[in-house]
């Protein structure tokens, strides 16, 4: 296919997903940002109401769970709708977004956030330039790293009991969604602290898929080496 060919099928194909992608569309809880994506993931593939879902089932549109993590639990975000002032960011112990890629183009890549006060999908360097701002030199253990891990097998491995939301007493540091646990085989654990938790020995250097994906730093992850390698 020529290039220009090319360009206008992506023009196309991005009409598509824009239109399709609202919030309301997709099951939401605050504080459960984890199950959010693995909700949006499931929707996509599996909800033919979507103009995305053939996108999804000809391989057309490519999508990655994104864990940012870092070794002290204290990963800074900028545009978060709940950040105190207009420039300050959330500090959170983890925080997951989705990467929607189509027809591997660079030009097509956006970043999925339903806590972002940008619009929901946003160009993959605009949402980075704006939510991931360099840090000062003292502030260094604050880095970021990104656990990425390809959508289905996030889809099939992602189990959570929700203990991590418990208080002391039994009750909620956020109420809960209401629909079951995402718990998908029987004799499944709860690894949520798989997915969420850094760990340096773990730093991608090969290509072959990781059930619970590949950590990259901010410059390769910045860099989309994860789209060029999968």
């Amino acid at each position: 296919m020529d290039p220009e060919r090319i360009r206008s099928r992506l023009e196309d194909l991005t009409e598509v997903l824009k239109s399709s992608l609202t919030r309301e569309r997709f099951l939401y809880s605050s504080c459960y940002c984890e199950e959010n994506v693995y909700q949006a993931i499931n929707e996509l593939k599996t909800n033919e109401n979507f103009k995305t879902y053939s996108l999804v089932r000809d391989g057309l549109l490519e999508m990655h769970t994104i864990f940012i993590i870092n070794p002290i639990k204290a990963v800074p975000i900028w545009k978060q709708n709940v950040r105190s002032s207009e420039d300050a960011p959330v500090i959170w112990d983890y925080y997951v977004i989705l990467s929607l890629c189509l027809m591997k183009s660079f030009d097509a890549h956006w970043i999925l956030d339903f806590d972002t006060s940008l619009p929901l999908i946003t160009p993959f360097e605009d949402y980075c330039t704006s939510s991931f701002r360099p840090l000062a030199a003292e502030y260094q253990e604050y880095s970021r790293y990104y656990r990425v891990v390809e959508a289905d097998l996030y889809i099939e491995n992602f189990a959570s009991d929700r203990s991590h939301m418990r208080t002391k007493d039994g009750g909620w540091l956020s109420t809960p969604p209401n629909y079951p646990l995402i718990w998908p085989k029987r004799d499944t654990k709860m690894n949520l602290m798989k997915y969420n938790t850094y760990d340096a020995t773990e730093e991608c250097h090969g290509n072959s898929p990781f059930k619970y994906g590949r950590i990259y730093s901010e410059v390769d992850f910045f860099a989309l080496k994860f789209i060029i390698s999968s």
